[in-house]
This record gives structure tokens, sequence and C-alpha cells, in this order.
């Protein structure tokens, strides 16, 4: 699991600064929106993970250009969004995001580790419903996957509730991703022997980090499991 293919894990995140435009209007010239499709092209043509995908995505904006969707852009937020779906349709990549960077979450937002915690209760940590359909028969619905430091309890007490069952139904429908260290963990249950899960293959740097299950996690494993997974349109990223 080593050739590109692997790329596969890997999220580009395009995060788009419009310098040139009004910040207090928030408003984009019609001269400045070829300059502007232009740029994001070009941080593809450099940055994406998947280059034979560029001619695609030229194509699709040639033809959104020409059929005038772009023509009565006006504002940032109207032509991010339009960007967003158009990269996207043309990929078929849905971590792709091209967005204005006042609009973007700030990475450490300063808040302690008591407010986080308090905040990811509010959702159970991810673990939204666990519930017996039969004396054998367990569903969970996991709509998150949230910082192992900060949901490994809730984790592990969800976990060997589900020792006794023969199968999981095990419901990802409405879960967009989250933290990587949570998705490893979670996985190390369902295997008895240490399991290569993926490989992250960095382009710029030539290198490759490569993912396992861990042998030894507390309580007892799920390796005996049935497992059914169920996924939805909604279902992305480490989910």
């Amino acid at each position: 699991m080593t050739h590109r293919s692997l790329e596969l894990y890997v999220i580009y995140l395009l995060l788009v600064s419009f310098h040139s435009c009004s910040q207090e209007e928030n408003t984009i010239r019609p001269e400045q929106l070829s300059k502007t499709i232009d740029t994001c092209i070009a941080a593809f043509e450099t940055h994406y993970v998947y280059p034979k995908m560029i001619p695609a995505i030229k194509k699709e904006i040639e033809k959104k250009i020409n059929d005038g969707v772009y023509k009565n852009v006006r504002s940032l937020e109207e032509l991010t969004r339009q960007l967003r779906a158009d990269f996207r349709q043309a990929t078929n990549d849905r971590h792709i995001w091209i967005d204005i960077m006042k609009n973007l979450p700030v990475k450490d937002s300063g808040a302690s580790d008591e407010q986080i915690i308090n905040e990811l209760k509010k959702t159970n940590f991810g673990f939204v419903r666990l519930e017996f359909l039969d004396s054998d028969i367990a569903y969970l619905r996991l709509d998150g996957f949230k910082d192992l430091g900060y949901a490994r309890d809730t984790a592990i007490e969800h976990i060997q509730k589900l020792v006794d069952a023969e199968t999981l139904i095990l419901d990802l429908r409405y879960n967009h991703g989250g933290h990587s260290n949570m998705v490893h963990f979670l996985s190390s249950y369902f295997f008895e022997q240490k399991t290569q899960l993926n490989s992250l293959y960095f382009t710029q740097k030539d290198s490759l980090a490569v993912a396992w299950t861990d042998p030894e996690v507390p309580g007892k494993k799920l390796s005996h499991l049935a497992l059914i997974i169920l996924t939805s349109k909604n279902t992305a990223s480490a989910a």
C-alpha cells in the first residue's frame, strides 16, 4: 500500500484569500473574477494531490464561464461557494474546500480543556446512540471521531458494552470524519493482530506515513463480531 493511489487519504484544504478585493464591502469586481479563478486553478496545479484531475477541473470551469455562470457573481461568498461546488463536481472530491480566509475556523481557539469537554458532551463525544435491537444484535450510531484525548473514556465505555453482542451495526451515515487518533483506537478493537489501516503520502515532502492498529487496547476486543457498516452520501473523510 505505497503507491500514489493512497493519496486518497490525503486532505488538501485550499484556503483562498482575496487581498485585492474590498474586505469591508465583501465584493469582487467583474474584472477580478478571471484573475481569482486563474489563481485557484494555479494553486491546484501546484498542490493538488491528484494532478491528473487538473484537466477535468479546467474543462469544468471553462464550461461554467462559457455558460455565464460567473457573469453575475458579485460577492466573495458567492464566488467561493460556486468555485467550491464546481471544483468538487469536476473531481468528485468532497475534501476540496475553497473559502475566504476570514471565514475559516481558528485552529487554536484558546478554549480551555474544560470548555472543549463541555462542548463535546453536548453530542456525547459523537456516540449518539447505542442500543440492542435483539439480545445479540447491537446498533451504534457514531456521528464523528472526536479527539481521543477528550473522548477516550466515552469510547471505551461504549465499546465494552458491545462485548457480549454477536453482530454490530455501526451507523456512519451522518459521520463526516474527525480525528485519526480516534479512528485508529476504535479500529484496533476489531483486529486481533497488528494491522495496517492506511498510508498517507505527502507529495511535497515525498514522504509516507503509515497507520497501524494497536494490538493492546483497554478491555476486551470485538474481533468476534459480525460487523455491518451503514454509510450514506453524507459519510466522508475519516468515516
